[in-house]
């Protein structure tokens, strides 16, 4: 009767040791916190473009175009994330939060800024506010820029410790592992393997292991079966992915650059061909989406260069910057205004077009064309 109770305990002992990794391999994954404040960020959005509505005068014309196009900024990156799925997430969130939680500080910052206009009842934006304008629009653009960078470098080391990858159409789906929950499982694991081996030593020098020829061979099988799944767990990924990985869908790479190279080619043709500004802001949210998910999946770093400059150049183009000996400040204290100029002259020349062409949004059209013609070097 004692024996029996030896291995009934046994058995029970061993099903309570690997409790931890079959609610594991029920749950499928770790838990984890992927609650990217969307809403939250929308809802910033949202509130700087109404305060911005309720700035008077030119500077109400100014702070609206600066609101839109940082707007556009944040609203692609969020909107491809939402877009993505919970997979993608998991897969980025714990690397992309401290990016999300900047842009989300700097939106309420503007806002202030703005609501300040709006209490000073400003209707024309000097030096001193341009600055402090510029400032926080700059930063916001670095953390969107930093914000791309983590996104892309994050899909790129999972695409290279992929444990399995299978492409179907337009799409790659990877396998990936959470290394917290493999290390958890393994370690569980191996704690079990050394009670069990404590266990059975201890029950040899104390005599009481099965005798019966039916007792041996159960036990015997129940302890193959034991060893050899704790082995494969801990040596096999593929099986490890099986059960406690996670797919994640992923545009293929080729197929990725190719359409946003169509994309980006439309819409420079579009910009040829005279569309308006509403027109361009709707095929340049297309490219813009569809260079990010160029971004996101490519590794080569002269590729990533080129699909930056193309990301540069659309929004340059929706938003050129104020024009050279203009009365306009806010822009012109930006750190990327001589960037965004040159991306002007640069795109004017390829088209065969002067950059004051370029210049759609009627209220930047008060500056005498003869500023912009190419052959004035210094203006650039």
């Amino acid at each position: 009767m004692k024996k029996h109770k030896a291995e009934i305990s046994l058995i029970v002992m061993v099903i309570l040791l690997l409790q931890p990794v079959i609610n594991l391999s029920a749950g499928g994954q770790s838990d984890v916190n992927v609650n990217i404040p969307f809403d939250q960020i929308y809802g910033l959005i949202d509130a700087l473009q109404e305060a911005g509505n309720n700035v008077v005068g030119q500077a109400g014309v100014e702070i609206r175009a600066s609101i839109d196009k940082i707007s556009q900024e944040i609203e692609s990156r969020i909107d491809q994330l939402k877009d993505a799925g919970k997979e993608v997430w998991k897969l980025v969130y714990a690397d992309i939060s401290k990016e999300i939680d900047d842009i989300m500080k700097f939106l309420k910052d503007y806002t202030n800024q703005v609501n300040k206009m709006i209490e000073d009842r400003i209707k024309q934006i000097d030096t001193a506010l341009a600055q402090r304008l510029d400032q926080i629009s700059d930063t916001i653009t670095e953390t969107i820029d930093k914000l791309d960078n983590v996104i892309q470098k994050t899909i790129t080391n999972a695409k290279d410790a992929a444990v399995e990858v299978i492409n179907e159409g337009e799409k790659s789906i990877i396998t990936v592992m959470d290394n917290v929950v493999v290390n958890i499982v393994r370690m569980v694991i191996i704690i079990v393997l050394i009670i069990l081996l404590v266990i059975v030593l201890v029950l040899a020098w104390k005599n009481i292991l099965p005798k019966t020829l039916p007792a041996i061979i159960i036990t015997s099988v129940f302890g193959a079966i034991i060893i050899s799944g704790s082995l494969v767990f801990l040596l096999n990924n593929k099986v490890m992915a099986y059960i406690f990985g996670r797919k994640i869908e992923l545009t293929q790479t080729e197929v990725a650059q190719d359409n946003s190279s169509k994309s980006y080619e439309n819409f420079i043709d579009d910009v040829e061909s005279g569309s308006s500004v509403a027109e361009l802001k709707e095929s340049g949210k297309i490219v813009i989406n569809d260079l990010l998910i160029a971004k996101y999946v490519t590794i080569d770093p002269d590729i990533i260069k080129e699909i930056n400059k193309k990301i540069e150049t659309v929004n340059t183009l929706i938003y050129p910057p104020p024009k050279p000996n203009s009365d306009l400040k806010l822009g012109t204290t930006s750190k990327f205004y001589t960037k965004e100029l040159q991306i002007l002259k640069d795109t004017s020349i390829q088209l065969k077009l002067q950059p004051e062409v370029l210049y759609k949004t009627k209220e930047r059209l008060q500056v005498n064309p003869e500023l912009f013609k190419l052959n004035l070097k210094s203006q650039f």
